[in-house]
């Protein structure tokens, strides 16, 4: 017989009211009371499966929220080159980096919790209304790491210009921790990130080339009526500068949105991911020689 499946809270899920983290004359983590963003029980008219649904919206609502504030986190982790780089900022950027992986587990763990109920297996030991306790603490705790990431990117890091925030407005989670990790991995060949910029800017000429015509290339729906000079303006690349980088970037952006119906080739996409690492690279660094 299979071993029954027992799921349980791993721990009380309240704001965190003691951390290490600091902010100028005030704790990061302020150590206060929680204050109840909103008081909310379930409706005991409804039948479970109508208690389940409304646990369902909060949690949707709840997701929306943590995912935005996942991103904006990515957003610094992407950009943390460019950060004031010290003690005090490992200690926060760590401490926050806890927290919000904390939040996901802890979210995903009352997602089971759920499925159980609408299985109508209630393995869990707790009650609909217990589960949505915990679903209502979720909402002060997203407050506070709003306000916490806000606090974190005034503290060290640098106004960022545009170009950084269009780099990734459209990415998924998914696509952003890709990025991420592709941009770490090329950096890793490096002494330094300025020992990465100077080799890209004086040695991606080629590489450039011939992703334009790799790209003029490609099959679509729509014919692509673009000229390689739409793209490049010499025939020849000695060195790539920054400014160069952000209009080719821009204008593959605009007209890969634009065609409908693409076949792109697997060496096209292999090298739009070695551009576009490539080009983030350019765009960290921009924010830190500022």
């Amino acid at each position: 017989m299979a071993k029954k499946e027992v799921i349980t809270f791993k721990e009380e899920y309240t704001y965190p009211k003691v951390s290490k983290v600091k902010m100028p004359k005030e704790k990061l983590y302020k150590e206060k009371a929680v204050v109840r963003v909103r008081d909310a029980s379930l409706d005991k008219t409804m039948s479970l499966e109508g208690q389940i649904k409304q646990v369902d919206k909060d949690l949707s609502i709840i997701e929306t929220k943590i995912n935005n504030i996942y991103r904006d986190f990515l957003f610094l982790k992407l950009f943390n080159l460019s950060a004031k780089q010290d003690d005090e900022f490992l200690k926060d950027y760590n401490a926050l980096n806890h927290y919000i992986n904390k939040f996901l587990n802890d979210l995903a763990n009352v997602k089971r919790f759920l499925n159980s109920f609408r299985g109508q297996m209630d393995r869990t030991g707790y009650s609909i209304d217990e589960v949505y306790n915990e679903v209502n603490n979720f909402y002060d705790y997203l407050t506070g790491l709003n306000s916490d990431i806000n606090d974190l990117k005034k503290k060290y890091y640098p106004e960022f210009k545009l170009t950084s925030h269009t780099l990734v407005k459209d990415k998924t989670i998914e696509e952003y921790e890709d990025l991420i990790y592709r941009v770490e991995n090329e950096l890793s060949n490096y002494k330094d990130i300025e020992e990465a910029y100077d080799y890209i800017i004086y040695n991606s000429g080629n590489e450039i080339i011939d992703l334009v015509y790799e790209f003029l290339n490609t099959k679509s729906k729509q014919p692509i009526k673009l000229t390689y000079h739409y793209f490049l303006q010499t025939d020849a690349i000695i060195d790539f500068k920054h400014h160069e980088w952000v209009d080719l970037f821009v204008k593959f952006n605009y007209v890969m949105k634009k065609l409908s119906g693409v076949t792109y080739s697997k060496r096209f996409i292999e090298m739009y991911r070695n551009f576009e690492t490539k080009y983030t690279i350019i765009t960290i660094y921009n924010e830190i020689s500022r």
